[in-house]
């Protein structure tokens, strides 16, 4: 019975752990960035202000790290740092995969 599963994963070994790989990256990247977003947004805007000290309405100034910053500025770092994080596994595990099936391959 479980010979028959790999076996198919053997027939195409870099491929499966490819897709494989980015079936267990994007989804939790994607929840998280979803979740991390939307929670950030909230806490954001009941804590921080338009920079003239009044209630946030269309952006928002909030601490963050010693310092004043836009709080859209803030998301999109941490958005851009997500995306990168998920490329550089993504790259990790398919020279992985690379590297695991040229030893497979040597008689």
């Amino acid at each position: 019975m479980v010979s028959s599963p790999v076996a198919w994963w053997k027939r195409d070994t870099a491929l499966n752990t490819y897709i494989y790989a980015q079936l267990l990256i994007s989804l939790p990247f994607s929840v998280f960035g979803t979740y991390v977003t939307y929670q950030m947004q909230i806490a954001g805007f009941m804590i921080g202000d338009d920079g003239a000290g009044g209630p946030c309405m269309t952006y928002c100034i909030i601490e963050w790290a010693g310092s004043r910053l836009d709080l859209n500025a803030i998301l999109l770092y941490m958005n851009a740092f997500g995306v990168g994080l998920g490329g550089l596994v993504t790259l990790i595990l398919s020279a992985y995969s690379d590297y695991w099936c040229m030893f497979k391959l040597k008689p």
